[in-house]
């Protein structure tokens, strides 16, 4: 087991924490699919969510299934 001393796990916490966020956030959007999606959207057909993806392709540039301040 590691220790740390405590000032170093409070300096390592607020990342360790955004990172898992990132984790959760990327695995939600990775997991969705076409039916489920038209179907929380009413209305949205098929096209309209290809336009919505290639809208996010544009600002999503590292790959992490995200958009981040940087990237915009």
């Amino acid at each position: 087991m590691i220790t740390l001393e405590l000032p170093t796990r409070r300096f390592l916490y607020p990342i360790i924490k955004h990172r898992i966020e990132r984790i959760a956030a990327s695995q939600k959007y990775s997991t969705a699919n076409m039916m489920h999606l038209m179907e929380a959207y009413e209305g949205w057909d098929e096209q309209k969510l290809f336009d919505f993806h290639d809208l996010f392709q544009v600002f999503e540039v590292d790959g992490d299934g995200l958009i981040e301040i940087s990237e915009m």
